[in-house]
């Protein structure tokens, strides 16, 4: 419930705002509760939409019973090798490092059948408060199916069905030329595209685990051979790692851009 209204002698109001008498004084309320036939919702006062937030903005979302943070990273399509359920909708990705695991078990840079991969959509998604994951949207990422040196992506409508994912190593800026690196998407609007040591480009990619700058893992596979995956490292840069090694985990996802955002930057569904 992201408004509250109130009958005023037979007429609908929408309250701007929610004030309550505490001891004799009037005090305007940024959030409230109220009893909706037996369900507790939380009415906020003011906020917009997620559509209308700029990029590099900061919305919260509760997993795992805590408020996290989460960039608003893209909004829409990123281009036309992107499946038309990311339309009207709002690219989100976690601001710090969630935990360390590992990409795949068996040291195989299979994106689809990778252990990430089934726990940012089973497990993870499960983390996310109720109302919230039942807004998430199932969209198509482009992906390097299979393993081994194949460049091939697939995309479009042929792309991976996921809800929690994790973002590309073009999708952070990272120019196509680098060796062994599949065009597996399109850089989002928060990342700039570029890899010099010291740039704005690799600071953008920086996150903390703990308060300490730790890589993280990308999605893309290193086709140099069939037992690595690319990562952003503590500085910001890239590199290849094997995939059974447990590295930072940063979950992407997509909201629909008509959710509403409260005034303190919770999402509200």
């Amino acid at each position: 419930m992201a408004k509250m209204q109130a009958n005023d002698n037979g007429v609908i109001r929408t309250l701007g705002k929610i004030q309550v008498n505490d001891g004799g004084v009037v005090r305007t309320l940024k959030k409230a509760q109220a009893n909706d036939n037996g369900v507790i919702r939380t009415i906020f006062q003011g906020g917009t939409l997620l559509g209308s937030k700029n990029i590099g903005s900061i919305v919260k979302i509760t997993v795992s019973n805590t408020e996290t943070d989460f960039i608003v990273a893209h909004k829409g399509k990123p281009s036309a090798m992107y499946h038309t359920s990311f339309d009207n909708g709002v690219v989100l990705m976690m601001k710090n490092i969630w935990e360390s695991r590992q990409w795949h078990g068996s040291n195989v840079n299979d994106y689809q059948n990778s252990l990430i991969h089934a726990w940012l959509n089973n497990e993870f998604r499960d983390m996310i408060a109720q109302n919230i994951r039942g807004q998430i949207k199932q969209v198509r990422i482009p992906f390097r199916a299979g393993s081994g040196t194949s460049m091939t992506v697939t995309s479009g409508a042929s792309g991976l069905s996921v809800r929690a994912f994790l973002l590309s190593a073009i999708e952070v800026g990272i120019p196509l030329a680098t060796n062994y690196m599949p065009s597996d998407g399109e850089k989002l609007d928060y990342f700039l595209l570029g890899n010099d040591a010291g740039s704005e480009a690799r600071t953008r990619r920086i996150a903390t685990f703990s308060g300490t700058a730790t890589g993280w893992w990308l999605r893309s596979p290193y086709t140099s051979g069939a037992t690595s995956a690319w990562r952003v490292s503590a500085s910001g840069d890239v590199s290849s790692v094997s995939a059974s090694l447990p590295f930072g985990i940063r979950p992407a996802l997509v909201l629909p851009d008509t959710l509403t955002v409260a005034d303190d930057g919770t999402v509200i569904a």
